[in-house]
């Protein structure tokens, strides 16, 4: 269903059909990052950094290993 930023869905909409596919590599992955790193700029270092320091201890930490496309049917 339509949602904002944080899940909560938009009053009024109804679901969507659609598909999910995850990608951890190639092009469509690359893009995604590229994206994001337009869009964020220096929050996404920023933000890995303190997800890492979080996670110490406990093994790596994978972040932005997959990416997620989502396909709506028209």
């Amino acid at each position: 269903m339509p949602c904002n930023n944080r899940g909560k869905v938009v009053d009024g909409t109804s679901p969507v059909a659609g598909t999910a596919q995850l990608v951890s590599g190639g092009a469509e992955f690359d893009e995604i990052r590229s994206k994001v790193k337009a869009k964020y700029g220096v929050m996404v270092p920023i933000s890995k950094f303190f997800n890492t320091l979080g996670h110490i201890g406990n093994g790596p930490f994978p972040y932005g290993d997959t990416g997620v496309i989502i396909s709506v049917d028209a």
